[in-house]
């Protein structure tokens, strides 16, 4: 996983990444009102 992440895009990659995780995060805290 570390390979191809570092192989494929590991500016982009990580990016997506936390992005995902930030909205998963905040949705899950508190969007489901």
């Amino acid at each position: 996983m570390a390979l191809a992440d570092m192989g494929e895009a590991p500016q982009l990659r990580p990016e997506v990444e936390l992005w995902q995780l930030a909205a998963s995060e905040l949705q899950t805290s508190g969007g489901g009102d």
